[in-house]
């Protein structure tokens, strides 16, 4: 996960043309916080202006599982 998430969000960013103004970046508890912070900064090194954190509900924890992540942008 220390390397998926962050090549995630680039890849995410990259693909999905995303208005860079803000990203929603989803985690689940368990989500170690090192990978939250190397999400974080992945992010912003792609020109993100505002990351926001968004802790999930029991839906995405319970299919996703302890640790889950997730990015959300707009176009």
């Amino acid at each position: 996960m220390k390397k998926i998430a962050p090549q995630l969000v680039r890849d995410y960013i990259a693909e999905q043309d995303l208005n860079k103004e803000e990203l929603w970046l989803i985690w689940a508890p368990g989500l170690d916080e090192e990978i939250k912070r190397e999400a974080e900064e992945a992010a912003l090194e792609c020109g993100v202006q505002k990351v926001t954190w968004v802790k999930t509900g029991g839906v995405i924890t319970t299919h996703g599982g302890p640790g889950a992540f997730g990015v959300v942008g707009s176009k």
